[in-house]
């Protein structure tokens, strides 16, 4: 049993030094265990690593994702923009085009019915010079004939006279 409760040790060929065989024993499981724990801890942690890998990559083709459908949504919005605003332009120059083909035809019944009363007015005009040309006419005839009845009548006066007078031939 002493020998038991001892330690046992055994004694190195070459140097002679005491080696303890319990420590020996010691640093083989020792190491045994610290390189079986190395391995487990390592295996651990690559499981882990390239869970996470796996996650961060699952989370950036998310993101990835996400901002493709961002840009795209970005580049539809701004082609729905462009487009508006493409259609609000052709719509104004539409507008345009209408209100100067109203305007353009309501200058256009302007002047026609400008055009109709100055023609009624210089009709009227005419009417009225022809008018009064006859006027004229008539007014200058009349006294062309009074002028010519009234030297008759004064040339008659003298002779209405001298038969009202006593001839000194007549008896």
């Amino acid at each position: 049993m002493s020998k038991i409760n001892e330690q046992p040790s055994v004694k190195c060929p070459e140097c002679g030094a005491q080696i303890d065989v319990n420590d020996i024993l010691y640093r083989q499981v020792e190491a045994e265990v610290e390189k079986s724990l190395r391995k487990s801890v390592e295996k651990k942690v690559r499981d882990e690593m390239s869970e996470q890998t796996k996650s961060m990559e699952e989370e950036l083709d998310q993101k990835s994702q996400e901002l493709k459908d961002f840009n795209k949504t970005k580049a539809e919005l701004a082609r729905a923009k462009r487009e508006k605003d493409e259609l609000r332009t052709k719509i104004e120059a539409e507008e345009e085009q209408k209100w100067n083909k109203k305007l353009s035809e309501e200058r256009l019944e302007i002047q026609k019915t400008e055009a109709s009363r100055v023609e009624l007015e210089l009709r009227e005009k005419d009417t009225l010079i022809s008018s009064l040309g006859k006027q004229l006419k008539d007014t200058q005839r009349k006294l062309a004939q009074g002028s010519t009845q009234l030297q008759g009548e004064v040339q008659e006066l003298p002779s209405k006279n001298g038969l009202r007078t006593p001839s000194p031939w007549i008896p």
